[in-house]
């Protein structure tokens, strides 16, 4: 039953992804803590965003900007020790409300257009970053990424295929940083390799509805996603 609860979950998740290029963890995180544990919930989303990430971004035909992915990803691995640094010694509770707010005040200045984001290596260094050291602090790495990508008001594909290679990678450093630590569980990689299938076919269907969004939609979808990621950073934050 618990196998069977998970693999719809990683199949409804997919969708979303598939459609946005982000935001599957957004229902699968909390759902899937339904059927499963904490430890092998984290270690099977982890295994199948990598699955999920590399379905998408061989099937969305659409290039990328290899220097912003580039600085992304370097920046991101510098943030990376400086995220643990951080876990060690701040209060992740406050940490959690300040980044939630702030992904929301930025995601409502953008896309209500008050403020622009230029393309600036600076900025995608600073964004990387930022995803790097929220990342192994608060496993939030998504909205830096995602708010700099979506206010250069990049092409919806291009954006969508950025995602998928940028989360793609953070995926793998994270396996990698399970094994090093020695905590993968012989659960929480069954439990991936059996949502697999369940997010190729999530994410085919997604990606099917994505190209009948009109990039007004997308840009919204994208922008509402950000927010709600934030509303429920504050949330745990707020459950001391």
């Amino acid at each position: 039953m618990e196998l069977y609860g998970f693999v719809l979950v990683i199949f409804a998740a997919s969708i979303l992804q598939g459609i946005t290029g982000f935001g599957s963890a957004l229902i699968a995180a909390p759902l899937a803590l339904l059927f499963i544990d904490k430890t092998t919930n984290v270690l099977s989303l982890t295994f199948v965003s990598v699955a999920l990430n590399g379905f998408l971004l061989w099937k969305i035909r659409h290039s990328i900007s290899r220097s912003l992915f580039g600085f992304l990803f370097v920046s991101s691995l510098v943030g990376l020790p400086i995220g643990l640094a951080i876990l060690k010694v701040a209060d992740i509770q406050t940490l959690r409300i300040v980044a939630g707010s702030l992904s929301i005040l930025f995601a409502a200045l953008l896309y209500l257009k008050f403020i622009k984001i230029s393309q600036s290596r600076f900025l995608t260094i600073l964004s990387g970053g930022l995803a790097g050291i929220l990342h192994t602090s608060i496993s939030m790495s998504g909205p830096p990424v995602v708010l700099l990508v979506a206010g250069q008001d990049i092409n919806k594909d291009e954006a969508r295929r950025t995602f998928a290679a940028f989360f793609l990678a953070m995926s793998l450093i994270s396996i990698a940083l399970f094994a090093a630590s020695q905590s993968l569980t012989i659960k929480g990689i069954a439990f991936g390799i059996c949502g697999i299938p369940a997010a190729f076919l999530g994410a085919y269907v997604g990606n099917k509805i994505a190209n009948t969004v009109s990039h007004k939609q997308y840009t919204t979808l994208t922008f509402l996603l950000v927010c709600i990621t934030g509303i429920l950073a504050i949330y745990s934050g707020l459950r001391r």
